[in-house]
């Protein structure tokens, strides 16, 4: 082989190795540090942006275990985190979708497998495999979002969901108070009863105008129905 083909040859691998991968892979990596937790799955970062975690949605303001999700954030503050994202870059509201890494750690994916956080996923990317299996995990254990209801009403009161009504019937031999039940599907669609009484052999429907895949609700006590469609 010639001087003029070997150096082809090595030209062509170098291309190979440095320019041909990037052309395979969407997803970048960001470094910044966490100045300020805004809630369960947001931090804000030093350059100012609102950083939404990418894949999951946790508690809002008001909600059971709002707090504790936020908590759990608390220590990132003040520490350099790992970002990355995929094509889906920025939600509606212009947060960076990313996902955080600290320490080699993967934030979203601890926030579900503690419950604190379910799955929410609109395009598939590297690591939705692994939070389903958090899910999974949080659910068979009954942690945070999963620990299921005690109370004497969650066993009697019968939860439909079709279509897009979800009827409520009582089939318990005694009223049931549903103050503090909430309903909720994996995005921020959110329904909370007042202070209503459901009688023996009553029926509630509540129109629940939104395209859910799955459906939550919670007693003041723990998870009452979970709709696997």
């Amino acid at each position: 082989m010639n001087t003029y083909v070997r150096g082809l040859c090595f030209i062509i691998i170098v291309i190979l190795i440095v320019v041909v991968p990037g052309l395979f892979y969407s997803d970048e990596i960001e470094g910044d540090i966490v100045v300020r937790v805004l809630d369960g799955d947001t931090v804000e970062v030093s350059g100012e942006d609102h950083i939404r975690l990418l894949g999951i949605n946790a508690p809002e303001r008001g909600m059971k275990l709002y707090q504790e999700a936020k908590d759990y954030l608390l220590f990132l503050e003040g520490k350099e985190v790992e970002m990355e994202f995929f094509e889906e870059e920025y939600d509606k509201y212009g947060r960076k979708l990313r996902y955080v890494f600290y320490n080699n750690r993967n934030i979203n994916r601890e926030l579900v497998l503690n419950g604190l956080a379910n799955v929410l996923i609109y395009q598939e990317d590297d690591y939705s495999d692994e939070l389903i299996e958090a899910e999974d995990y949080a659910r068979d254990n009954e942690l945070g979002i999963w620990k299921k209801s005690f109370s004497k009403c969650s066993d009697c009161v019968k939860i439909v969901f079709a279509n897009k009504d979800i009827e409520f019937r009582n089939n318990c031999g005694f009223g049931c108070d549903l103050s503090g039940w909430r309903v909720k599907d994996r995005q921020r669609h959110y329904f909370e009863f007042g202070d209503r009484v459901l009688e023996k052999g009553d029926n509630y429907v509540l129109d629940w105008d939104y395209d859910s895949e799955n459906i939550f609700v919670w007693d003041g006590v723990g998870l009452v129905y979970f709709s696997d469609k």
